[in-house]
This record gives C-alpha cells, structure tokens and sequence, in this order.
C-alpha cells in the first residue's frame, strides 16, 4: 500500500474500525467471504458494505459525521481491503470518500440516507394559513353574489384599508370561483 498523509497509526485505527464493524454485522461475513473469494466485491456487496459503514457512523456520531471521521472509514476501507484501492486517484480511497469535493460512495450515502430521514420526518413541513388565498372557503349561489356599486365599494374598502379584520371580513363575503365553477 502507497504512503497515506494519515499516517501507519491512523491507517491501522481506520483498519480496525471496519473490521470491527463488519465482523459484528451480520452482512459483514458475505462481505469478506467474497473478498477473500474474488478479491473485489460485486457492485450489490458493494453497496452493502458502504450502507453498514454509513449506518454505524450514523448511529455512533450522529446525522451529520464530520469529514475527517468519513475520510477514516474510507481509508479503513482500502486498508482492509487493498484490491479496492483506486489506483489512479492521490490517496487510493476518493471513491469512497473525497473530502475535496464532499464526494464518494460514502458521501452518497449520507447524503441519502439524510434526505429519506429528512422527507420521513417531514423537515419541511407546510404553513397552512389560515383565511389565506389556499382557504377553501364556501361558495355563494349566483344570485346571491353581489353586484355592480355593493361589489365595487367591497373592492373600494379592501384596496384601501389597514384593518385586517374589516379586509378579511369583506373577503369572506364574496365567494373565490375557480376552474369548474367551485
């Protein structure tokens, strides 16, 4: 394995965490009966081992893991398992994770597993105002809308005034059509 800036102590830390991770996993035994077997990983074992690593990181040190700790497993990785180092990129492990770029099988991963748990929990949640232009609000029979001076004195008083409640109240009294006539 090519000299890693980390360090021989990191490269060893970073080695025995996955392994550690892996061996209580029960996937993590197909994972290394396969490397063992092959030398690589076929693309679904792959995503299985990234998707273990993802987890326990997730669940040691919370929803948003800094990049040094993704860097770590990433080379624990290729440490673990050197015929999965890239041979053509600086440190052999940037597939996993880049810290460059916040990219990687890693990074992916996160980012995934964040937006499934963000859109679950519903982080966005949607403002329902109320009497707002969204309000379905009652719908007034034809002949009972009003007409001519009654409906431009109610728009004379909405345009022009400050009271909320005198605006909402003259609001109320005419009917939102829309397509389909409700």
């Amino acid at each position: 394995m090519r000299r890693n800036p980390t360090g021989l102590m990191e490269q060893n830390e970073a080695r025995q965490k996955v392994d550690c991770v892996l061996r209580v996993n029960p996937k993590g035994e197909e994972i290394f009966k396969e490397y063992e077997k092959t030398k690589t990983l076929t693309d679904a074992t792959h995503k299985q081992m990234v998707n273990v690593l993802v987890a326990d990181m997730l669940e040691l040190h919370g929803r948003i893991p800094s990049s040094s700790l993704r860097t770590s497993y990433a080379l624990g990785i290729v440490t673990l398992f050197p015929y999965l180092q890239d041979p053509f990129s600086k440190h052999g492990y940037e597939h996993y994770y880049d810290p460059e770029g916040n990219t990687g099988f890693i990074a992916w991963r996160i980012k995934t597993v964040q937006h499934n748990t963000c859109a679950g929990s519903r982080c966005h949640s949607k403002t329902v105002l109320q009497d707002g232009p969204k309000t379905r609000r009652e719908s007034l029979l034809f002949c009972q809308q009003r007409f001519d001076e009654e409906c431009r004195e109610a728009i004379s008083t909405i345009r022009y005034s400050t009271d909320e409640s005198v605006v909402k109240e003259k609001m109320s009294e005419f009917p939102v059509l829309t397509e389909g006539g409700q």
